[in-house]
């Protein structure tokens, strides 16, 4: 396995992907615990609480991986790493960063089915809506899962995913790909459903428009949920990336 020597080998985004992680996870959980101590406080917490609440912690699972990963070189170029840590190394750094993506396509299919669950419990009763947003968000789940296992299954041995010097056959990069553009998609398509369907009910509603507008924004938040979705997708080719998947 060649990998590319014509790089800056002090470059790094160690750094970045820890701001990153670690800023939005903590937001995430100061959110969920807010969250959850109202509802108990209230007597109200329901299902939706609890996925919530397990979504979070796989999202700080995934970034505690994640962030392991990159003391141990994630971040660097693929080349770097091998020159100071040897090959194996660089098997460390891949391997923590690979089993952290179960864990992080769990952190963002989970929270769907909460707000599913919480859309349905703030609108009129409608049967054949609940039973639409369900299904939707647990399509979205089941297919995410689906891209979990083509990760581990698209390499023979599995070992190869961290070590690409192992003899062995992985299929082209372009079927995982390929699928995870289109579970992005999907997806960012889950999120604007369900940002759009409460507002559309909330703004029907006799109340001020200031107020109508403020609760608007609040339910269209998972508007920010599809444009993460769109940028990590334009990065989702680093994962096939055996030469600097930086």
């Amino acid at each position: 396995m060649a990998f590319d020597t014509n790089v800056d080998y002090d470059d790094t985004r160690a750094a970045e992907i820890n701001a990153v992680g670690w800023v939005f996870t903590g937001i995430a959980i100061a959110a969920v615990f807010l969250k959850i101590f109202t509802r108990v406080e209230s007597k109200r917490a329901g299902w939706d609480d609890f996925f919530i609440f397990f979504s979070m912690a796989l999202s700080v699972i995934a970034t505690a991986f994640v962030s392991y990963s990159v003391t141990l070189g994630l971040g660097r170029h693929a080349a770097a790493v091998v020159a100071e840590h040897g090959m194996e190394g660089y098997e460390r750094t891949a391997y923590w960063q690979i089993i952290a993506y179960p864990f992080n396509i769990g952190a963002f299919s989970f929270p769907n089915i909460s707000i599913a669950i919480l859309i349905v419990n703030l609108l009129d009763p409608n049967p054949l809506r609940a039973r639409l947003l369900y299904a939707m968000v647990i399509l979205q789940v089941m297919i995410a899962m689906i891209s979990v296992f083509l990760v581990f299954f698209q390499c023979n041995p599995t070992a190869m995913l961290w070590n690409p010097t192992l003899n062995g056959k992985c299929w082209s990069p372009d079927i995982f790909n390929g699928f995870s553009y289109w579970v992005s998609a999907y997806t960012t398509f889950t999120d604007i459903v369900l940002a759009v369907v409460p507002i559309m009910a909330f703004w029907k509603l006799h109340m001020r428009t200031s107020t109508k507008i403020s609760v608007c924004i609040m339910m269209g938040l998972t508007m920010l949920s599809a444009i993460v979705t769109i940028v990590k997708a334009t990065y989702l080719h680093l994962f096939t990336d055996h030469t600097d998947p930086r």
